[in-house]
């Protein structure tokens, strides 16, 4: 790929050269712009598999967080371990659950976790 006929001769051997070194300049290119469009869709390919990766992970944490709540009967139970479970597996920087008071007036915090927090009602 690399060699390139010397011009030169009868006008024959000339435009054989010629035609030469052009077909391998052709194909230089060709090669270099496949191993671009390979090293893009490699890259694609990547990253696509990364967010489906972080995807599952997230199904996966939904699947907990509903597992958790079919179980946990007991509400003083319910709310910290879903939570914990929310902020830990979707790695968010701070959950808080909030429940509507009697009134329908008030979105009261029942528990909060993350960082900087503290634990429990009226965090």
């Amino acid at each position: 790929m690399e060699l390139q006929a010397a011009v030169g001769g009868t006008s024959e051997v000339a435009s054989l050269a010629t035609a030469f070194n052009s077909m391998t300049q052709q194909l230089r290119s060709f090669i270099g712009g496949l191993e671009q469009r390979v090293a893009d869709r490699t890259a694609e390919l990547s990253k696509a598999s990364e967010s489906l990766s972080h995807r599952v992970n997230q199904l996966q944490a939904s699947a907990e967080v509903s597992r958790a709540a079919t179980t946990l009967t007991d509400p003083e139970q319910l709310v910290p371990q879903v939570v914990e479970l929310i902020q830990q597996r979707f790695e968010f920087y701070y959950v808080g659950l909030f429940l509507v008071d009697a009134d329908n007036r008030y979105a009261v915090l029942q528990h909060g976790m993350g960082a900087g927090s503290a634990h429990g009602p009226g965090v």
